[in-house]
């Protein structure tokens, strides 16, 4: 084999270099060289995990699927994975191939250690593999095997992995494997009654990927918050505010209760109530019409659809006037910005027309804020 060739070559290199005292066997019948060698190969392992991980990741990205290379940015996420390969891999190689500490020359608690470190190789790979094919299916199908669904389906699939991984790791040490699964069957049911309502949130989970309801990125609305999804978990997801809180929110409640992909809308509704004061005039109101509908069709970011300005009652010996348009851009920062412009310049609307005082009002229909121009109880100018 290459291996022992190979670090044969290591140890007596360092042997010819270092004091002769440091080749004779000192501890557990191996030289210090060994030693010596082992420990450098460990440690040269993990110095170079990283780079082993970004070559892994550069060489994945270069393969050729449906007619276009992956790229890197795909198989970032592996990162972490890989980097824990080459040092498990160097351990086991430095005990088994430095050391001798394999076969007929090693104790049963070697034995174990070796037999563990496979095993922990074994499930890296398999972890590896399945995260490259989950992106070859994403390539493939990117409207089906989005990032949340493979995060979903990675982490159930890592708690059988670990569950396997013990399971081997008990076998190694000459436990009964058997009994202990049949025991962890009887036992799985009286948990899966006691976790009933975290069974239900798994479930839940598995519906709202399934169904799409949001991915990560998507901003949603419910009755008691707002945020980005940064995380859908087994149990629950997390979400980021818009003031940065974070809402930690149960999956079978999202799955019962209506949510707003916000993320999803193609546009944005922005929707003004206009009171104006009992004196103004019906010409006053068709000039305050005009100039508004000029001001909103030469808005840049509009939609197509017409703007719609409507006297929508007469109450309270006061005129509303509605204001309805569409944004193309969903977004809210967007949206505020929208909504500064066109209340800075009703305002100065209002102002030329001397109806600004007392009691014109200014209702933001789209999220029920309530914006006063003012609350003067001064009477109407004469």
């Amino acid at each position: 084999m290459m291996y022992p060739v190979f670090n044969s070559a290591i140890v007596d290199g360092l042997g010819k270099i270092l004091p002769a005292s440091w080749s004779e066997p000192s501890i557990l019948s191996r030289s210090a060289v060994q030693w010596l060698t082992a420990l450098c190969m460990v440690v040269l392992a993990f110095v170079l995990r990283k780079v082993f991980a970004s070559l892994v990741i550069l060489l994945l990205s270069k393969i050729r699927w449906l007619g276009g290379q992956l790229g890197r940015e795909r198989f970032q996420k592996l990162k972490s994975t890989l980097s824990w390969i080459l040092p498990a891999i160097g351990l086991r190689c430095a005990l088994i191939y430095v050391l001798d500490l394999s076969g007929g020359q090693a104790d049963s608690a070697t034995s174990i250690l070796l037999q563990i470190i496979f095993i922990l190789i074994i499930l890296l790979l398999f972890d590896t593999a399945l995260q490259i094919l989950f992106r070859w299916l994403e390539a493939r199908n990117p409207l089906k095997m989005t990032e949340a669904v493979q995060q979903f389906y990675l982490q159930i699939i890592r708690i059988f992995l670990v569950i396997l991984g013990l399971i081997m790791i008990l076998s190694a040490f000459g436990l009964n494997v058997s009994g202990i699964v049949t025991g962890l069957g009887i036992g799985g049911l009286a948990v899966s009654l006691a976790a009933k309502d975290t069974l239900t949130n798994l479930f839940a989970g598995m519906t709202i990927i399934s169904d799409h309801m949001f991915e990560l990125g998507d901003l949603i609305q419910g009755p008691d918050f707002e945020g980005t999804v940064e995380y859908i978990g087994l149990r629950s997801s997390r979400l980021r505010g818009l003031d940065q809180t974070e809402f930690i929110v149960p999956n079978a409640w999202l799955a019962n209760n209506v949510v707003i992909n916000v993320s999803n809308m193609t546009k944005r509704r922005l929707r003004l109530l206009l009171t104006l004061p009992s004196y103004a005039t019906l010409d006053q109101v068709d000039r305050l019409k005009d100039k508004l509908e000029t001001y909103i069709r030469d808005r840049q970011g509009i939609t197509e659809d017409p703007p719609l300005l409507v006297l929508e009652s007469l109450a309270n010996n006061n005129l509303s006037l509605m204001i309805l348009y569409f944004l193309h851009d969903p977004d809210f920062g967007a949206f505020c910005q929208e909504r500064d412009e066109v209340l800075r310049f009703v305002w100065n609307m209002l102002e030329e027309e001397n109806l600004r005082l007392p009691r014109s009002q200014i209702q933001l229909l789209s999220d029920n804020a309530f914006l006063n121009s003012d609350t003067n109880t001064e009477q109407p100018p004469q």
